[in-house]
């Protein structure tokens, strides 16, 4: 998360900085093309003024072509002043093709060129007078002479002097505009800087926040390998724990197994009969002497009740018919029934009398069989009558 905060501040103050760039060479671009119009205008301002200038220069060549020929009647001094008036008309010309989109110069440029035209028909007239008439009627004309040169030379300083003045209106736009351009890129380089000084100090601060990320994260790796190790030995000596007492299981599941197996050894090696019956007094197992005793193998007596060959008898030698129920009640209650009378049948319906006990078996304390023991009195021969 402060990476990605850390990114998105740079990233905007980098367009920032690209915003401001951009400002600033688009006023340096405007300021270089304004100093072009500028250099231009300037140029056009002289171009305008050499204009005028050489209106007057002509128009005052004219007149002095136009003196000369009335002294002296040449035709090269004809020619000069007819080259001075075309020259003063071309001028006039140029100047207006100059300052045809300046309202204030080209109406003065208009103005001359009227001014140049009657000049021009006056050169006319005193040049037919002196050719037809003479020396005296072209010198009473001269005496005549309006003086529209110098109506030519004031509107040409006139149009000069608002040349000038729209020349110094421009500069001054010029300099407020450049003036302008210094302040944008004087005021967007320091906010660059400021900018560039806070990427940084942002950068700084990212890169110690890393560390410090870094520095934490080893820690907790160094914790972490530390509880994992501490885990680890736990585990081992769980398992080593656990190791020992599956050994100790085993050796007493080994010792339970030869304690089973010497009990039935026992069991089997003993003379008294033993029957192992459930709580409905079905047979499930018997010891051998059983099969000594009554002559029947085990899959004669396995599933069968015990009433079928053990029946209770009174004292004196009756058959009890509650002797069932007595079994069943002992071996619902889970008291034993020691030194009862009974009569054991064998093969053959061979009964003996015999001496029996019932002992319920419990397993958690829920009864889940019994084991009878039964002892001769002598071996089996009575029938069963």
């Amino acid at each position: 998360m402060l990476k990605n905060d850390a990114e998105k501040r740079i990233i905007g103050l980098f367009a920032i900085i690209l915003v401001l760039l951009a400002a600033i060479t688009a006023a340096a671009v405007r300021n270089v093309g304004r100093s072009a119009l500028s250099s231009d205008w300037v140029n056009h301002v002289h171009a305008v003024n050499s204009e005028a200038e050489g209106i007057v220069s002509a128009v005052n060549v004219g007149e002095r072509g136009l003196r000369d020929f009335l002294l002296t009647g040449s035709e090269r001094d004809r020619a000069v002043y007819r080259r001075g008036y075309n020259q003063a008309v071309e001028h006039l010309t140029l100047g207006k093709a100059l300052t045809a989109q300046e309202p204030g110069p080209n109406k003065l440029f208009v103005q001359l060129e009227g001014l140049v035209a009657t000049r021009v028909d006056f050169a006319r007239g005193v040049v037919k007078a002196r050719t037809e008439e003479g020396i005296e009627a072209a010198r009473k004309l001269i005496m005549n002479d309006p003086g529209e040169t110098t109506e030519i030379e004031r509107n040409v300083e006139r149009l000069k002097n608002e040349e000038q003045g729209l020349l110094r209106a421009w500069d001054k736009e010029s300099y407020l505009q450049a003036q302008n351009t210094r302040w944008i890129f004087f005021i967007g380089a320091a906010i660059n800087f400021g900018i560039l000084v806070f990427i940084a100090y942002l950068i700084r601060s990212d890169f110690r926040a890393r560390r410090q990320a870094i520095i934490l994260l080893e820690e907790s790796n160094r914790q972490l390998d530390a509880r994992v190790a501490e885990r680890t030995r736990d585990l081992a000596a769980a398992n080593t724990k656990l190791e020992n007492q599956n050994l100790e299981e085993r050796w007493a599941n080994q010792a339970l197994d030869h304690q089973l197996r010497y009990s039935q050894l026992i069991i089997n090696s003993v003379d008294s009969l033993v029957l192992v019956i459930t709580r409905a007094s079905n047979i499930t197992r018997i010891n051998p002497a059983v099969t000594r005793s009554t002559g029947l193998e085990p899959r004669e007596l396995v599933g069968r009740s015990l009433q079928q060959i053990l029946i209770v008898t009174g004292p004196q030698g009756e058959e009890d018919n509650s002797g069932v129920a007595r079994i069943s009640a002992s071996m619902r209650d889970g008291r034993d029934l020691t030194d009862v009378r009974g009569l054991l049948y064998g093969r053959d319906k061979k009964a003996a009398k015999v001496d029996f006990s019932v002992f319920p078996v419990r397993d958690r304390d829920k009864i889940v069989g019994g084991v009878v023991t039964i002892k001769l009195d002598r071996p089996m021969g009575m029938a069963r009558g």
